[in-house]
């Protein structure tokens, strides 16, 4: 047996979907639409407006399709696409939009090693570099600006609570070791 639908079965079928459309939007259409907006909260009104707009032009693209006319040629294309940058601006407001900007990090893993390659670093450097290009995750709140290391120096990542009275830092410590050196000769 094949489950073929009648015209009359789809017809049955597309008014009881648009009763139960009709039977959500009640609330909205039983006022005024001024009304209702007037009621709502900045942020809500404008996805009302937004939502209803972009409603209107896809019926109207829906209505373009059963008629023939190809919709891609029409400028309710260009209507539709200034609507869907509008719903992309509600949603980065809200804060509900995944973030467009991200790290290659092969690319910044490349770039670190070819630097430090050139400043003829030590191994312990060059293993850390390493490392990083395994376990790379970028925290966008945690970036910390590169730490330049010379010949003779190791890495260390630097603690986020250290003052700046810590005496115990790399560069101090080096200091004080050229000014013992100094004195003793």
């Amino acid at each position: 047996m094949t489950n073929t639908i009648t015209l009359g079965d789809a017809m049955n079928q597309l008014e009881a979907s648009l009763s139960k459309i009709q039977a959500h939007l009640e609330p909205l259409l039983s006022s005024p639409l001024n009304e209702t907006i007037g009621k709502l909260p900045v942020m809500d009104r404008c996805k009302l407006e937004v939502m209803v707009a972009y409603a209107i032009n896809t019926l109207f693209w829906i209505y373009l399709k059963t008629q023939g006319v190809p919709p891609s040629d029409h400028p309710v294309m260009k209507e539709l696409e200034r609507i869907r940058g509008y719903i992309q601006k509600i949603k980065e407001t809200e804060g509900t939009h995944k973030p467009t900007m991200s790290v290659d990090k092969e690319a910044a893993a490349r770039f670190i090693k070819n630097a430090l390659a050139d400043s003829e670093t030590t191994e312990v450097a060059k293993k850390v570099v390493e490392e990083e290009e395994d376990n790379m995750e970028v925290d966008e709140e945690k970036v910390e600006a590169p730490v330049e290391v010379t010949e003779g120096e190791t890495y260390k990542k630097r603690k986020p609570e250290a003052t700046k009275k810590d005496t115990n830092t790399p560069a101090k410590k080096k200091n004080a070791k050229a000014k013992g050196k100094k004195g003793k000769n």
